[in-house]
C-alpha cells in the first residue's frame, strides 16, 4: 500500500494517524469513550473525510488490493481502540457497540468514497476544493429540516441518524434506519459503479449523472417524510387527526381523546393565550400546537421523547397530551419571546439559553412545576 511513493505514503501514515489520535482522544470523552451509537455516529463522519481524501489522492494510483488494505486498517483501528476502552470501562455490551459502529460508521467509508468520485468528475483539477464543499453540504444535509420542519431528529448519509437529543440511553438499530443505511450505501456504490466500469465516459455523460444525482439529493427533502425519514406538518397532522382551528390558533391533537378532554384542551390553551396576551400584546401570527398521544409517538415523529420544546420561529410548540397542563404556558411564552428576540431562529441576543429559559419561567410563574 506504501510502496509508489514517498508523497502517497505520507498522506496514507497521515490520514491514518487521524484516525488514532482522534479515537485516543475519544477515550477521555465520556460517552465517546466505549463502543457507542455517540462514538459511532462521530467515527462515521471522520470516516466520511478520511475515505474521501485518500480516495482523491490513490484511486489510480492503487490496485483494488491495496483500496480494501487501507480500509480495513482504518476500520479497524476504532474497534480496536473503543473495544479495549469498553473492556476497560465496562459500561457497554458489546454486542450493542459492535452493531452501532457497523450500522453507524462503517459504510461511510463508501459514502466518502462516492462523495470524492463525484468531487473528481464536476473538476479534477479542484477536487479537493470541490470535496469539502460536497462534504459540508451533506454533512450540514439536516439544517433545512430543523429550520422548516416539527422535528429535532434527523438522518444523514455520513452520521446515520440523531435522536433528537444529546444523550439517548434507549437509541436502537430500527428496520427504519436499517433500511436507511442500506438505501445509503447502494446508492453510493451505484455512483462508484457507474463512474469506475465505464471509464470512457464522455464530459456529457458525466455531468448529465452528476445533475440526476443532484436532482434526486434535492427532491429527497420533499419525499422523505413519506418513508418515515423526517417530519413535515402533514405527516403530523394525517398521524394525530384532530385538528382545531380557532382564530390565530392551531391546535393538533390525537383524535381519540373523549370530548371532555378536548373541550379541556382548547379551553387550557384559550387561557394561557389570553393571558399571555394581556402581557406581551396580540400575537398576530397563527400559532400551532401540536399534542402527541404518548412519548413514544412524540420520539418518532419529533425526536425528544419527554422534552416540551418549541421553535419559536415556526411558532410551533410540541406538547405531550399527559403532561401540557403542566407545561403549555411555558411552551407559549417562548413563542411570544419572539417578539423580543432576533436572527434566523427569532432568539435572544447571542442565543443564550439562560435568556431563553429564564423568560419563559419568570412569566410562566409556576415554580413548583
Amino acid at each position: 500500500m506504501f510502496n509508489q511513493n514517498n508523497n502517497l505514503s505520507i498522506v496514507n501514515i497521515f490520514l491514518i494517524a487521524i484516525i488514532i489520535v482522534v479515537n485516543l482522544l475519544f477515550t477521555f470523552i465520556p460517552l465517546l469513550n466505549i463502543l457507542s451509537y455517540e462514538s459511532s455516529a462521530l467515527n462515521g463522519v471522520l470516516f466520511g473525510l478520511i475515505s474521501g481524501i485518500y480516495w482523491l489522492h490513490n484511486k489510480n494510483k492503487n490496485s483494488i488490493f491495496n483500496h480494501l488494505k487501507f480500509y480495513s486498517i482504518i476500520s479497524a483501528i476504532p474497534l480496536i481502540i473503543l473495544f479495549i476502552s469498553t473492556l476497560v470501562c465496562q459500561q457497554c455490551p458489546l454486542s450493542d457497540g459492535l452493531l452501532f459502529y457497523t450500522v453507524f460508521a462503517l459504510p461511510s467509508l463508501i459514502v466518502g468514497a462516492c462523495l470524492a468520485e463525484l468531487s473528481i468528475k464536476i473538476s479534477d483539477h479542484y477536487k479537493y476544493l470541490w470535496f469539502i464543499f460536497v462534504f459540508l453540504i451533506i454533512l450540514l444535509g439536516f439544517l433545512p429540516e430543523l429550520y422548516f420542519n416539527p422535528q429535532i431528529y434527523f438522518y444523514n448519509p455520513l452520521f446515520s441518524y440523531y435522536p433528537g437529543v444529546i444523550y439517548d440511553e434507549n437509541i436502537q438499530i430500527t428496520e427504519k434506519l436499517l433500511l436507511y443505511r442500506t438505501v445509503t450505501v447502494l446508492f453510493s456504490i451505484s455512483i462508484l459503479a457507474i463512474f469506475n466500469i465505464k471509464n470512457n465516459f464522455s464530459k456529457f455523460w458525466q455531468r448529465y449523472v452528476i445533475f440526476i444525482v443532484v436532482v434526486l439529493y434535492l427532491s429527497s427533502y420533499f419525499v422523505k417524510s413519506h418513508f418515515g425519514f423526517s417530519t413535515n406538518l402533514e405527516r403530523i397532522e394525517n398521524e394525530l387527526k384532530g385538528k382545531i382551528e380557532i382564530e390565530n390558533l392551531t391546535i393538533l391533537y390525537p383524535n381519540n381523546i373523549s370530548v371532555l378532554q378536548k373541550n379541556i384542551l382548547i379551553l387550557e390553551h384559550l387561557y394561557s393565550l389570553e393571558k399571555n396576551i394581556k402581557l406581551f400584546g396580540k400575537f398576530d401570527e397563527k400559532i400551532t400546537s401540536i399534542i402527541f398521544r404518548s412519548g413514544a409517538q412524540k420520539k418518532e415523529l419529533f425526536g425528544a421523547q419527554n422534552a416540551d420544546v418549541t421553535k419559536p420561529w415556526l411558532n410551533q410548540i410540541y406538547v405531550n397530551l399527559d403532561n401540557y397542563e403542566n407545561s403549555l404556558n411555558h411552551e407559549l411564552l417562548h413563542v411570544f419571546s419572539k417578539k423580543f428576540g432576533n436572527g434566523l431562529f427569532n432568539l435572544p441576543s447571542n442565543y443564550n439559553p439562560g435568556l431563553v429559559e429564564g423568560f419563559a419561567t419568570a412569566f410562566d410563574n409556576n415554580y413548583d412545576n
